[in-house]
Parts: C-alpha cells; structure tokens; sequence
C-alpha cells in the first residue's frame, strides 16, 4: 500500500512541475542553439528597440519578431538562457485576452503559488505566479501591456546576487 502511495505521490509531483523552459526553448541553451530554433536579433539599446525587463542590468538579450498577436525576448546569464518574455501587443491588452491567458495557465498549472499588485515606473502592476523549487511563470498586467515571463529560479536569483553586490555580470 505504502509503495502504491509513493508511486502516485511521483506522478502528482511530476505532472506538477513547470516546464523548464517554453516550447523548444529550454534553459541553459547557448545562443546559437536559439538561433538555429529561431530568428532573433541581438538587443542593443538606442537602435530603434528596448527590452522589456527594466530592472536588468545589461542584459543580454534576442529578441523574435512578431508573429502579429506577440514577440519573445529572451535573456541569457553567462552565455545561457535563463528567462523568456513574451510581449503581447496592445490591441490584445483587454481585460477579456487576459482572462483567458490565465485560465489556460490555471489549466496547465493549477492555481497560482500568488498574487499581487507593484509599480513599474509609477504605473500598477498586476502579478500572477506559479512557481516550483526550479521555475517561475509571471503573468503581468499594467503599463498598457500584458507579459507572460518564465524564469528559471536559480539563475535568476544568482544574477540577483551578483547585481546586490554590484560585480560585473
């Protein structure tokens, strides 16, 4: 009986568990493996496109071109991907897109881990996360957009670190 209870605590957990990653993009690839899933171009700031996570600190970051609905910018650590954003356009912003968005992500994930409300550059913020020991789906609404942000928990609170301590990333 204990072993039959084991065995179905496993699957629970395993089925659980967030991706680690979106689709075929997974954490710790390289860019060039990203660059032979997709066509992305490398960031660089005061050519014509930003990055969407203000709170990076030089940040290395591709981003996909639109596909007319949404574009991903995906952002790498020491030469490996470590957090994806995908940017929904403006005109798919309204309060019916983003119920929708989450319901297909309590449906995939379950109820959310929280909820809360911050200020981006003075403007409300509106998070919902799901987490697990090694991954964070965020999804945002404020600031005239929605994002879906998945980030692998150990790289990003090692970046953390290094930008507390103010070293060279």
């Amino acid at each position: 009986m204990a072993l039959k209870f084991s065995a179905l605590a496993a699957l629970l957990l395993t089925a659980a568990a967030l991706p680690n990653g979106l689709d075929t993009f997974r954490w710790g690839m390289s860019v060039d493996e990203l660059l032979k899933q997709a066509p992305a171009q490398k960031v660089e700031l005061g050519h014509g496109f930003g990055y969407s996570e203000h709170t990076e600190v030089n940040p290395d970051v591709y981003a996909q071109a639109s596909d007319g609905k949404r574009h991903r910018e995906f952002y790498f650590f020491r030469g490996k991907l470590y957090k994806i954003f995908t940017v929904y356009h403006r005109n798919l912003t309204q309060p019916e897109f983003y119920a929708a968005l989450l319901a297909d992500l309590k449906k995939k994930h379950g109820e959310p881990a929280r909820s809360y409300e911050d200020q981006v550059m003075g403007m409300p913020v509106r998070h919902v996360e799901w987490k697990d020991e090694h991954n964070t789906i965020d999804l945002r609404m404020g600031a005239g957009f929605i994002f879906e942000v998945r980030f692998d928990n150990a790289a990003a609170a090692e970046k953390k670190v290094l930008n507390n301590l103010k070293q060279s990333i």
